[in-house]
């Protein structure tokens, strides 16, 4: 493990502890929360606008809430106001994982914060259209599990293979009367988020699903591109590129929130921290000879 990985709030720290430590535990390792201090000096920038996206996410949120009272469960306000906290729970737990080390595992969040809000944006825009698709993607994600578990069950004769066959019978009707949803790409892009979409797939590849992408940055390679072992410890690229995203997800969800009546007021606060994300470029680890 790089000494340079043990930050000025570590100093104290024996780093040959800490890659011991590591080798043992892993990111459970107590020496691990050295990474937090490292991260948090590294990527000072990127976390301090996260937390000021994340107080406006939050504030907004809570404040919109008041709109609740006297909503159908399926009207655009109740479903953006649902899914904000998806947004903010994501996000915050995005950061959590990024600050501890954990890129790769923070990114899997952050994909989901930019899907959420793709959909946010499209139902609040587009609700007469959206929802029914909603209902329909969501149905076909039962269906799908409930197939699974007819398969299990199928030949074993019990009632509950019985109970299964009836509900996917009736799911499946009601499917059929649904409009199905588009490609995400076509999601995002109905919301006004297209050139967003990019990111969300590349999330996809580098984090969600498994895939010689994702577990690349578990080997460390020379200059060359040969290995030389195991990454033992954090990658750094992985998690500045996490914090990053976070923060252009993360703004997304907040900016479609603010397309509610009554929720519009908010979107002065996110223009200057949009600007700033906009002059703040992805991390890129700096070689060091240590």
């Amino acid at each position: 493990m790089d000494a340079s990985l043990i930050g000025e709030g570590a100093v104290t720290r024996d780093w040959q502890a800490v890659d011991r430590d590591f080798r043992n535990y892993g990111f459970l390792a107590t020496e691990a929360d050295a990474f937090r201090f490292h991260f948090r000096e590294l990527l000072a920038d990127w976390f301090s606008l996260a937390e000021r996206i994340n107080a406006l996410g939050q504030r907004m949120y809570v404040e919109c809430s008041d709109l609740l009272p006297g909503q159908r469960v399926l009207s655009p306000t109740s479903l953006g106001l649902q899914m904000m906290p998806r947004c903010l729970s994501g996000f915050q737990g995005a950061l959590i994982l990024a600050e501890r080390g954990l890129g790769v595992e923070a990114q899997a969040l952050v994909r989901s914060v930019f899907e959420t809000a793709f959909w946010m944006g499209y139902v609040i825009s587009d609700p007469t259209v959206a929802v029914p698709q909603l209902r329909g993607e969501t149905l076909n994600s039962e269906i799908r599990l409930f197939e699974a578990s007819l398969r299990h069950l199928s030949g074993m004769g019990t009632d509950n293979e019985t109970q299964v066959r009836s509900q996917l019978s009736e799911m499946k009707a009601e499917y059929a009367r649904l409009p199905k949803p588009p490609t995400m790409e076509k999601i995002a892009s109905a919301a006004g988020y297209g050139p967003s979409y990019f990111f969300y797939k590349d999330l996809s590849g580098a984090a969600t699903h498994l895939s010689l992408k994702s577990i690349h940055g578990f080997l460390h390679h020379d200059e060359a591109g040969e290995v030389i072992g195991h990454q033992v410890g954090p990658d750094e690229e992985s998690v500045g590129k996490a914090v990053w995203l976070a923060c252009r997800a993360m703004t997304l969800a907040v900016h479609a929130l603010g397309r509610l009546p009554g929720c519009s007021a908010y979107s002065s606060e996110l223009d200057p921290l949009n600007h700033e994300l906009g002059q703040l470029k992805p991390y890129e680890p700096v070689e060091r000879n240590c």
